[in-house]
């Protein structure tokens, strides 16, 4: 049996992103549908959500964050819990489903959703403190890719997140079924080298044994320019990275004295 068409049962009617691009076509139409019901909210989940992000960012401070690609907002529910109310949560979702869903959740209480793609950011230049994908990336085809970091990279006050699959060359790979649809590449050399002013400031591995809700993802952090920090305080940061298992990443010994805004995707190659 052939692999299914990228598109899928996406039709023109009532889908503002069907001419977009074809992968914006799928994840728009029944097809993003059904991702909901893979994806749903579970306490469960909560723990390790705010583990990897505490591991993340746990380093770093903003008021703001986007998250460009939210589906319901499982992410956005994470950091929630882990930052606390006075950090202004945004995101962007093209699925109208995901979006409505994300618009009317209290728990996560997001000060802003925009249903629209991640080529289009209605927001001003250096606007966010800290914008971030997680498994978004890799549904984007490679000719569009640089369309969407670019506008990652222009919103972005301060921080850049991108939690993605990882792979030495870039290649696509089936995904349910299905062609055109995921891609994976280094995607932290492909940040450095279309944007050579972005400067990392960590990366790790987010390993599915240890943190069950995520696939096995690599996560790298950049910073936007010299981001106003004085050689002292760049010392610092890095002062808190461990070498481990050939990458580096924040340390993951217990904090004390965790300043206020710290109390503290299933997106699985062929299976999710």
């Amino acid at each position: 049996m052939g692999k299914e068409s990228v598109t899928g049962t996406a039709t023109s009617e009532g889908n503002p992103f069907f001419h977009a691009s074809p992968q914006l076509a799928a994840w728009t139409s029944d097809f993003g549908d059904e991702y909901l019901a893979r994806n749903e909210f579970a306490d469960w989940k909560l723990e390790y959500g705010k583990e990897a992000f505490r591991r993340m960012l746990g380093r770093i401070s903003f008021v703001s964050v986007l998250e460009v690609g939210s589906n319901i907002g499982l992410n956005l529910w994470f950091l929630r819990e882990l930052f606390g109310a006075e950090v202004k949560l945004w995101a962007v979702e093209p699925n109208r489903k995901a979006f409505e869903h994300l618009r009317k959740d209290s728990r996560i209480k997001v000060e802003k959703v925009w249903n629209v793609s991640a080529f289009e950011l209605p927001l001003p230049a250096a606007s966010v403190d800290l914008v971030f994908t997680a498994g978004v990336l890799i549904h984007i085809a490679p000719n569009d890719l640089g369309r969407a970091t670019d506008e990652i990279v222009r919103v972005s006050r301060r921080y850049i997140l991108c939690v993605e699959y990882f792979s030495h060359a870039p290649q696509e790979i089936p995904y349910r079924g299905r062609s055109g649809l995921l891609y994976k590449r280094d995607f932290g050399a492909f940040y450095l080298d279309r944007y050579p002013r972005l400067r990392p400031l960590a990366y790790g591995f987010l390993w599915q044994r240890e943190l069950p809700i995520f696939d096995n993802l690599n996560w790298w952090l950049f910073e936007k320019g010299d981001g106003g920090l004085s050689p002292m305080n760049r010392e610092v940061n890095f002062n808190h990275l461990n070498w481990a298992d050939g990458q580096w990443g924040f340390s993951h010994r217990p904090q004390s004295g965790v300043r206020p805004r710290m109390r503290e995707r299933e997106c699985k190659e062929d299976h999710d």
